[in-house]
């Protein structure tokens, strides 16, 4: 047993430990007794060598010692119990007390002293308040040292995941690769000339290999983010040369669910600081989302302008919309909060987490508005704009 947990069971059995030091052998025989009936387990030392010894074979909760013994000062003796165990009240003993003392006392960490004569009564009220200081330093230490395993098996969880996630995304990604270039070998025409209808398929597999290897990314990027780990290189771009990467990466997706693309940018010259990289990613992730999510025959509408050195934009559609619950679940900072329901805005809720945390790296927000299921959604983005 350890000695924090040694003192701890003897206070909570009702019998704590306590050593008490004087050479008066008269006091030493009244406080045992005084002490004995109130269930405390007393030992006793004349010398401050005694105590050295009984300190050595015994874990005491409190030790009570007078300030002037044959071979040591009190003081010096409550530094030696203090090196051996920090959480041990010492409580000083003393015929004439002055303030050069009690400076000395606190230096030493006493936690009390008393002035000869003792009274009994008072002698008890300091060693209950001095046990219940002492109980409570040894939950808290408990406590502490309960945390910091919480949070050495939490990091080395952390570091499981991150190991998994990358060897899943390697395992993942390399079939992936397969499965989209012989895609596109076949798309080319080295096997025959294709039909339209066929080219369409080949599209669909394309575009579905490009889906999951999006996915797996965002698990990345959502693990990295968790850690703290989201790295961003940033280079001041027009706004414009943003949109012109997200556009081809759009294209399809709206092309074959036949869902147009309305883009009206006003602040196209507008200069920001960001990770193009990031930023492309965001941006065609949610107008991607928008397309999947617009009814049939419907449209999604982009909007950006500036107003008071931000870029505000808008990403729109009339289609599958949240109910409140969902909403705020959506915009929870909580990435674990929102549980899986099976439906297809578990996978997006990822998505936008990650937009969340990369546009807040940038100095920005982005928020989303809903009237309700199949009612439509409005993603609002903010952007700071460099003068």
């Amino acid at each position: 047993m350890s000695q924090t947990n040694e003192l701890y069971s003897r206070i909570e059995s009702g019998a704590p430990w306590v050593l008490l030091v004087d050479d008066d052998v008269n006091i030493l025989e009244t406080a045992k007794d005084i002490l004995e009936e109130a269930r405390y387990a007393v030992d006793t030392a004349a010398t401050g060598a005694a105590a050295l010894k009984l300190l050595n074979e015994k874990q005491f909760n409190i030790v009570v010692v007078d300030f002037q013994l044959p071979d040591i000062t009190g003081l010096e003796l409550a530094r030696k119990v203090r090196e051996q165990n920090e959480h041990t009240c010492v409580i000083l003993m003393t015929g004439h007390a002055s303030l050069e003392m009690a400076v000395k006392a606190i230096q030493e960490a006493v936690y009390d002293y008393l002035i000869k004569p003792v009274d009994p009564a008072q002698l008890q009220r300091t060693l209950e308040k001095a046990l219940e200081k002492q109980r409570l330093s040894l939950e808290n230490k408990q406590l502490l040292d309960d945390l910091r395993e919480t949070n050495e098996t939490i990091a080395k969880l952390d570091l499981l995941k991150s190991k998994m996630l990358t060897v899943m995304s390697h395992d993942l990604r390399t079939p992936l690769s397969s499965i989209r270039g012989y895609s596109e070998l076949l798309k080319s025409g080295v096997k025959g000339k294709l039909t339209e209808a066929q080219k369409k398929i080949l599209d669909v597999a394309i575009q579905e290999s490009d889906h999951m290897n999006g996915l797996i990314g965002d698990l990345l990027d959502l693990a990295s983010i968790d850690a703290g780990r989201l790295n961003l290189e940033t280079r001041q771009v027009l706004f414009e040369d943003v949109m012109s990467k997200v556009a081809p990466r759009v294209r399809l997706p709206s092309e074959m669910k036949e869902i147009p693309v309305d883009v009206t940018v006003s602040a196209g010259k507008a200069k920001v600081d960001v990770d193009l990289s990031r930023m492309v990613q965001v941006l065609s992730n949610l107008i991607r989302s928008a397309i999947k999510q617009a009814p049939r025959g419907g449209r999604v509408f982009v909007n950006a302008v500036e107003k008071e050195s931000m870029i505000e934009m808008t990403v729109s559609h009339a289609g599958q919309g949240f109910t409140p619950e969902q909403l705020k679940s959506l915009l929870s900072t909580d990435h674990a909060a929102a549980e899986s329901n099976g439906s297809q805005q578990d996978g997006f809720r990822i998505g936008f987490a990650i937009a969340r945390e990369i546009f807040r790296a940038h100095g920005g927000e982005i928020g989303a508005e809903s009237a309700g299921i199949d009612k439509g959604t409005t993603f609002r983005l903010r952007l700071p704009v460099v003068k």
